[in-house]
């Protein structure tokens, strides 16, 4: 009989679930991109049909209803699956920051800039974008409390799900990422401020498991990298396969569909096999260096044996 699961998180989450076995789980719910710390906020009402006019894809709307609703944790509990997958990369996301007297935010995807004026335009209240590096974690870790006290099932919340069976997902910003041209590991656009990001998710995780600390974590390998060619596209959010097919084999212990491996030892494997690849891509890129040093170094004596004969041709015309 197939685990009733449901999601909360980032597109990693949704991702790992195109490498599980199929027909070993059913994914109820699925609420990506509401962040957390967007939750118990004040409601606000969107206009639909401005919204429908977005360039993003119909799920990201529909995300964006859910989150401005406040009511993701009410939605996942009312789909009564037995586990929860959590990651908090949608941490990561640009916010929105009315000025009213509550300072509401709105976390948006990436895709939706340039409708932000005709979106929230309308609503009265001036709002500026701001970095998730900019909001108070004193302000987050209160939420998060909020949110585990929602979620977790309890005698005051008999619907919600045991501790035990909320998987956590312990993704982190990839630093590094493989280009197409060479196969070699490129780092990406200071933009990304991949170092800031990772310790605000690194602080966000520990408020995560002191609120939940009974919840199974899968942690991701400290060598982590991403490649032009995933299905989403490109950037630190989007991993190479081998770690999806590593979490898939971590949920599959963690649910007890499989047996072939502890938990720890699947994570040194992978830590293993990443540190392997990462040597044979920087050598890769160390000995192709090498080759193009040496073809611009036959270049330069073709040049230089060049101006050689024609300095030989103006002393002969010379004399």
């Amino acid at each position: 009989m197939a685990i009733q699961i449901d999601v909360f998180g980032s597109y990693i989450c949704r991702d790992v679930m195109r490498y599980v076995k199929p027909g070993s789980y059913t994914l109820n719910r699925c609420i990506g991109g509401v962040p957390i710390s967007t939750l118990f906020e004040k409601q606000l009402v969107l206009n639909a049909n401005t919204l429908e006019k977005c360039s993003v894809s119909q799920y990201d709307k529909r995300m964006m209803l859910i989150q401005v609703s406040r009511n993701a944790p009410v939605l996942l509990k009312k789909s009564n699956s037995s586990v929860l997958f959590i990651d908090l990369a949608s941490e990561c996301m640009k916010r929105i920051v009315f000025d009213d007297e509550e300072k509401t935010t709105i976390a948006y995807p990436g895709g939706m800039e340039s409708d932000l004026p005709s979106i929230f335009g309308d609503m009265g209240v001036p709002y500026k974008t701001v970095s998730p590096l900019d909001l108070d974690l004193k302000q987050m870790e209160k939420k998060y409390k909020q949110f585990a006290q929602s979620i977790i099932q309890s005698p005051n919340n008999p619907d919600g799900y045991k501790e035990e069976n909320i998987i956590v997902i312990e993704a982190y910003y990839a630093d590094r990422y493989l280009k197409n041209r060479d196969a070699a590991l490129h780092g990406y656009d200071p933009k990304h401020r991949i170092k800031e990001m990772n310790e605000m998710l690194h602080n966000l995780y520990l408020m995560l498991y002191k609120n939940m600390p009974n919840c199974q974590i899968i942690k991701l390998p400290p060598t982590l990298y991403s490649t032009e060619n995933h299905i989403r596209g490109f950037g630190p959010l989007f991993y190479t396969e081998d770690i999806y097919r590593y979490v898939a084999d971590c949920i599959e212990v963690l649910c007890g569909i499989s047996k072939k491996n502890s938990l720890d030892n699947l994570y040194n494997e992978a830590c293993l096999r990443n540190n392997l690849d990462t040597r044979v891509m920087r050598l890769r890129y160390y000995f192709g260096n090498i080759a193009a040093m040496k073809n611009e170094i036959e270049d330069l004596h073709e040049q230089v044996n060049s101006l050689k004969k024609e300095i030989a041709l103006l002393k002969k015309n010379r004399g």
